[in-house]
């Protein structure tokens, strides 16, 4: 029941707007930002928010993304261990083709949940 016709066409305009959001609140829905790295339910895994050569500053990625050599990656992960704590890996490929946004335009990544992440190709822990 509505009080006002205005209040019913809040409602409907409401719905309307969640309607058209939701592919997109869904993707968001499956990672819990944590700072600097965000929790995947979907993998069970966690990620760091930015990538490497950039900082976590202010709720954004800071800096310029740095390629790595194949022969860099093994020193890239010990530092992220040591600084970060905890066991940081290469993801699969599996694991990294799940963040592809299939409904984000040019960067095919959610930049709400990997903020200035930049169009490049990134190393996975499979051949």
């Amino acid at each position: 029941m509505f009080r006002t016709r205005s209040s019913k066409f809040f409602i409907i305009k409401f719905l309307l707007l969640s309607l058209a959001l939701l592919p997109n609140l869904s993707i968001a829905s499956d990672y819990i930002p944590r700072g600097y790295y965000v929790i995947d339910l979907k993998n069970k895994i966690e990620w760091l928010r930015c990538s490497v050569g950039m900082t976590w500053q202010k709720e954004g990625c800071k800096g310029k993304a740095v390629k790595l050599e194949l022969g860099q990656i093994d020193s890239a992960i010990d530092l992220a261990n040591e600084q970060l704590g905890g066991v940081w890996r290469l993801p699969t490929r599996e694991e990294l083709e799940s963040l592809v946004c299939k409904n984000c335009k040019n960067i095919k990544i959610n930049l709400d949940i990997f903020p200035n992440t930049p169009p490049e190709p990134f190393w996975t822990g499979e051949k």
